[in-house]
């Protein structure tokens, strides 16, 4: 069973809210501590003394047997403990080789992984795609990939502004607003996760 500790520096940390709500899609359970709390100067030093971090956020996982932590927005690393924290999940995408990537421009040849990345690509708003367009003409399989960095780029600082919006209506009542806007912040970040495993950004610990 996972123990993880999300050490925050309170609501204004927009990839504090992020990281948050990135567990939350992944139904992993955590603990937050904010570290600008007086009350929680102990947690301070841990994380900028024993850690050496910072960056916030910080997160921390025991597993009764180690710990690992890192620092910052890490997508890949919050994917690496869901798919630990749910050893039956369907794991097609994590260290592929180039084969699906070339496909996701490959027309009837396109694997379901890949059809499924292409159909959510074409899902992103305009203002995303317009910073990524696909790649025209002869395309091979190094400008599928610095494509699809690109995307991934472009749905992550997508993600960080649309929750920053998000929090922002919620400070001023609209609650519904608020929460779809989280939602659509969630399914940005999410695919952004799906794409760094696909072109192979390999998980690691920040030390």
């Amino acid at each position: 069973m996972l123990s993880v500790t999300v050490y925050t520096t309170g609501p204004g940390c927009g990839k504090c809210r992020m990281t948050k709500m990135m567990l939350d899609s992944k139904g992993i359970a955590y603990r937050e501590v904010d570290i600008t709390n007086p009350e929680n100067a102990n947690a301070r030093e841990y994380v900028t003394a024993d850690l050496g971090y910072t960056v916030a956020p910080v997160v921390v996982v025991e597993d009764g047997t180690g710990q690992d932590h890192w620092s910052d927005l890490r997508p890949d690393q919050i994917e690496r403990i869901a798919r630990a924290n749910d050893a039956d999940r369907p794991n097609d995408l994590t260290h592929n080789t180039g084969n699906s990537t070339n496909r996701v421009i490959g027309g009837a040849e396109m694997n379901t992984t890949a059809q499924n990345l292409a159909a959510q690509y074409a899902a992103l708003p305009e203002s995303v795609k317009s910073q990524c367009p696909r790649p025209t003409g002869y395309v091979t399989p190094a400008r599928v990939r610095a494509w699809l960095v690109d995307v991934r780029t472009a749905c992550l600082s997508a993600a960080a502004s649309t929750a920053d919006v998000a929090l922002t209506i919620a400070y001023r009542g609209d609650l519904e607003q608020a929460e779809q806007l989280r939602t659509e912040a969630a399914a940005l970040l999410s695919f952004a996760t799906q794409l760094g495993d696909l072109i192979g950004y390999p998980p690691r610990i920040d030390r």
